[in-house]
């Protein structure tokens, strides 16, 4: 008897030759969005149908308990759609989706659950950090092998959790140290001349005001007027928008591999208030005033979202269109070209240097901890050591 499609999440059911009930439930998907499918049997089909009605339940409560026999991919794929999906932010969910399909499956996620260790995971490591770019130049940057271990990690304890393992393999590996990055700032000059140019673009405000806020990419583009508190001259941080790929399912139910999604900031402190300038809140002013202009002048065809930064219809700006705004007004300013994020470490290296408090500054840039400020930059450059040096030789 051919298999036959159910609803109310039977999943596959059919009649095998030899009399005994098949059904299959879905426990994930693959990197095409292919399901993963696990068997079970019996008598009649009443029988099979709430075996797995009770199976899929469990997935969607998070109380499935796996087959003993389950692969480490099996595994990392139900841990990231019953345990992780409901806690990380999805740009750290499409992270990890794509540690799994391009990096784990495709070199050890064919291996037992139970009899994964730790040597298979140092080696698969070690292999990652030789030559584990998809694009086949190089190997993995110490971080992405430390985020990537840290959800294996994590997915594996979970396993422990449910006792589906006695321990977690990952706990030996030893990880490649940390690289320090040398942070790049925009000189004075170069700032001058990248807010002088931005001024000629519609959008270029974005860019100034993110020299005197250090807001992220994400963050800037998602600020609203609602945000703002024109009486008190400052502004919440709310959210932030980011393009990040799609669950597999999601991608094979409607075939855009990508999606906006407008989520909380990067930290819980990432929720803060940030004062605006007397200077700043005027140039904010002129700036709705242009845009109320368009809108008027669109009449029915501008469809107002409430976005501070937005489209010439109203609608978002996505934060890939922004960092194409930004280049496009460095090449204007004949400024070499630095990622976007070189703004935000500009504004913290000028606060710095113009001894603004270090409290205050990470307040101010939605740090997790005043330590991530003081790492990142309070470092004296060059021409503060000159002037000390030069103190002590006029001693």
């Amino acid at each position: 008897m051919a298999k036959k499609k159910n609803g109310n999440n039977e999943g596959s059911i059919r009649k095998r030759k030899n009399g005994q009930w098949e059904g299959r439930y879905t426990i994930g998907y693959d990197s095409r969005g292919k399901q993963k499918q696990v068997s079970v049997y019996g008598k009649t089909r009443a029988e099979v149908a709430k075996k797995i009605n009770e199976k899929v339940s469990a997935i969607q409560n998070g109380t499935y308990i796996v087959p003993r026999d389950i692969t480490l991919s099996e595994w990392l794929n139900i841990w990231l759609t019953s345990y992780a999906y409901i806690k990380v932010r999805p740009s750290t969910y499409a992270s990890y989706q794509a540690y799994i399909d391009r990096h784990v499956s495709p070199l050890i996620g064919g291996l037992k659950l139970q009899k994964l260790t730790t040597n298979q995971l140092q080696v698969f490591f070690n292999e990652k950090r030789m030559n584990g770019r998809i694009d086949g130049k190089g190997g993995l940057s110490p971080k992405t092998i430390r985020n990537m271990y840290n959800m294996l990690h994590e997915a594996l304890q979970q396993a422990v959790i449910n006792k589906i393992v006695s321990v977690n393999a990952s706990e030996g590996v030893v990880l490649p140290s940390k690289e320090e990055k040398e942070i790049i700032v925009f000189k004075p000059e170069e700032q001058r001349a990248i807010i002088e140019a931005a001024r000629k673009d519609r959008l270029g405000f974005a860019i100034e005001l993110d020299f005197f806020t250090g807001l992220r990419l994400g963050e800037l583009c998602a600020l609203k007027w609602s945000d703002i508190d024109l009486a008190a001259k400052e502004f919440r941080v709310r959210r932030t928008l980011q393009r990040v790929q799609k669950k597999s399912s999601d991608i094979k139910a409607k075939g855009k591999r990508t999606q906006i999604v407008e989520g909380a900031p990067k930290t819980k402190k990432g929720n803060r208030v940030i004062p605006l300038t007397d200077s700043m809140l005027q140039k904010l002013l002129v700036h709705r005033a242009r845009q109320l202009f368009e809108k008027q002048r669109l009449g029915r065809a501008y469809s107002d979202n409430g976005y501070v930064f937005a489209n010439e219809f109203g609608g978002l700006i996505e934060p890939n269109y922004l960092r194409k705004v930004y280049m496009r007004i460095l090449e204007d300013a004949k400024v070499p070209f630095h990622h976007f994020h070189t703004i935000r470490h500009t504004f913290a290296t000028r606060a710095i240097e113009n001894e603004m408090p270090v409290k205050v500054v990470s307040e101010i840039l939605g740090h997790s901890s005043v330590q991530l400020t003081m790492d990142l930059y309070c470092h004296p450059s060059v021409s503060a050591k000159r002037n000390v040096l030069e103190k002590m030789e006029n001693l």
